[in-house]
């Protein structure tokens, strides 16, 4: 994020759009077979839930620069 912040001009945008796309191709392997309903399930919630900490656990730093007088 702080890179982002530093290069981009939409840093929120485009962390939100990665962290979308990361969270959707995390879901992949849980498409394929050899699993019971209840692994994918408490699987997709345990991903759901480091998605949810990380995009709102890191948010963008404040904009708004304030300086101090000399």
């Amino acid at each position: 994020m702080a890179a982002l912040e530093r290069f981009t001009r939409r840093p929120r945008l485009i962390w939100t759009v990665a962290a979308c796309a990361a969270v959707l191709l995390s879901f992949l392997p849980l498409t394929g077979s050899g699993m019971t309903t209840g692994t994918r399930t408490s699987l997709a919630l345990m991903h759901l839930a480091v998605a949810a900490a990380l995009m709102t656990g890191l948010p963008g730093r404040n904009t708004a620069v304030r300086h101090r007088a000399p």
